[in-house]
């Protein structure tokens, strides 16, 4: 892969994730996206639209589809399970703000 993920808007343990996961095994990320204007967050309508818009470009690039994703529109915010390639390329996009992990207790056993 040739995007480079910008590690400042993403949480250690989503790096982590991305980091130990095989090809196929999917990784859950909370993705939140960048407001505009005075807005805290973008419309919700926005929201839906840029969050379906950025997965597509996602699973375009990637050559794979999503396994779930849900929208949560008046948070500006989205989660997506996907494939680690498909994640990558999604991250790499100048419209995130801010990615997490959706799920930390695995990273927490491993470390525990």
């Amino acid at each position: 892969m040739t995007e480079t993920l910008d590690r400042e808007k993403l949480d250690d343990v989503l790096v982590q994730q991305l980091q130990r996961a095989g090809e196929d095994e999917p990784v859950e990320a909370v993705v939140r996206l960048h407001a505009t204007g005075a807005k805290v967050v973008p419309p919700a309508d926005e929201t839906v639209k840029l969050a379906a818009e950025l997965i597509g470009r996602a699973e375009s690039a990637a050559n794979a589809k999503a396994d779930r994703q849900h929208v949560f529109k008046h948070m500006g915010s989205f989660v997506v399970c996907a494939k680690p390639s498909i994640i990558r390329h999604l991250l790499a996009q100048p419209e995130i703000a801010k990615a997490t992990a959706n799920r930390h207790d695995e990273i927490q056993a491993a470390t525990a």
